[in-house]
């Protein structure tokens, strides 16, 4: 099995601190000072989630994705297999536990033909 790990940090509510960055000749800090978390013992700490995905089936490439709710409750894949001849859209319900359904299903042919028009 395949598997692909990743971390999710989140750091609402963690108070932040300005550093001013001077370089060399500079008497004044540039306009955009970096602003790096930094709790203090009582303060809220950021926190942060380890994810696991599990790849299944190899053979596909994710080419979009994006959010189709205002509260991110549902999103879309587009997938394409490795030699670009069928694509799949995808609904995950992200509120239901990451339930899927295909919305959408084609072959390269059906959306070449897609493309051409009669005049």
């Amino acid at each position: 099995m395949e598997y692909v790990a990743f971390l999710s940090f989140n750091e609402t509510g963690v108070p932040t601190f300005t550093i001013p960055y001077y370089q060399a000749g500079q008497e004044v800090a540039p306009t955009h000072p970096r602003e790096p978390g930094h709790p203090k013992a009582w303060e809220t700490n950021p926190t942060a989630n380890v994810h696991l995905l599990h790849l299944g089936n190899t053979n596909l490439a994710i080419t979009e994705v994006a959010w189709v709710t205002d509260d991110h409750a549902s999103l879309l894949l587009r997938t394409i297999n490795r030699v670009q001849e069928l694509e799949k859209v995808v609904l995950v319900d992200v509120s239901a536990g990451g339930t899927t359904k295909v919305v959408r299903e084609s072959g390269a042919l059906l959306q070449l033909c897609d493309c051409i028009r009669p005049r």
